[in-house]
């Protein structure tokens, strides 16, 4: 909904679908709320059904936030019709809900774009440039993540996944027990949190933050299963127990904080940054 007050110009109505527009967007219905003529003074309040096409920004998904911007332009040059927002009236609805999401920032201002007219236009002569300025209002907000409740849904069978791989690492430390057939579990939890994530990521092609979570326990599935092939070979092979404990504990010990670590790191650049 847009309040216009202005002065003269009695003609111009800005409940005509031609008078403005909005930039990447199509205008479903007009209605005109509000309709004031008095002397030089007058006011018309226009509620417009919009639609926009926005692309969004994924590669944090889903701890992200987006930037909502919406922009009035009149069709008319500054020549013939100045948009100015009043700051103090400018308001969003405080009912405004996104599932998911809350709102964090608004704010409205003012621009000047400059638009070049087609070629061979018979309006300019030969020495204009065919160039017009235009006012544009700008209406932004911005909106974050209410919670990580999406990101735990995205990655809980990953984390069931390290510590599945975890307690693999401990066994074969510990115990005299070959390990290695326990692993083809774990690598069925990370194709599991995969396909979790999956479907719950937007159809976009961009590389980003469940991409990178999945790489990262992938990794520590392929190096816990190394080190497990290691430990056999130095138990069985070597026939030291004692260095095999030895080494199986730093290593799990190293690996344990590497979860840790990585799965608080990730999820915190992808807020941060």
């Amino acid at each position: 909904r847009v309040g216009y007050r202005w002065h003269g110009h009695p003609e111009i109505d800005f409940s005509d679908p031609s008078t403005v527009h909005f930039y990447k967007g199509s205008i479903g219905n007009v209605s005109l709320r509000d309709d004031y003529h008095e002397g030089d003074l007058n006011y018309q309040c226009v509620s417009y059904t919009v639609t926009i096409n926005k692309e969004f920004w994924t590669p944090r998904f889903p701890l992200e936030s987006h930037q909502m911007r919406v922009y009035l332009e009149p069709t008319a040059n500054v020549n013939v019709i100045v948009l100015d927002p009043v700051q103090d009236e400018c308001y969003y609805n405080p009912s405004l809900s996104i599932t998911g999401f809350e709102l964090t920032r608004f704010a409205v201002t003012q621009n000047i774009i400059a638009e070049n007219q087609p070629l061979l236009n018979p309006i300019y002569s030969a020495h204009e440039s065919g160039q017009v300025y235009k006012t544009e209002i700008l209406s932004m907000f911005e909106v974050d993540r209410a919670g990580i409740g999406l990101y735990i849904k995205c990655c809980i069978a990953l984390y069931g996944t390290l510590a599945w791989i975890l307690l693999c690492l401990y066994i074969a430390t510990f115990r005299r027990v070959d390990a290695l057939g326990m692993i083809g579990a774990a690598f069925f939890g990370a194709v599991s949190n995969v396909m979790v994530g999956s479907n719950l990521l937007p159809d976009a092609l961009q590389m980003g933050l469940v991409e990178f979570v999945n790489f990262f326990g992938v990794g520590i599935i392929v190096a816990s299963t190394a080190v497990v092939i290691s430990i056999n070979t130095i138990r069985k092979e070597i026939g030291n127990e004692s260095f095999a404990q030895f080494y199986g504990r730093i290593m799990l010990c190293l690996f344990a904080a590497l979860v840790i670590i990585g799965n608080i790191a990730l999820p915190l650049s992808a807020m941060n940054f």
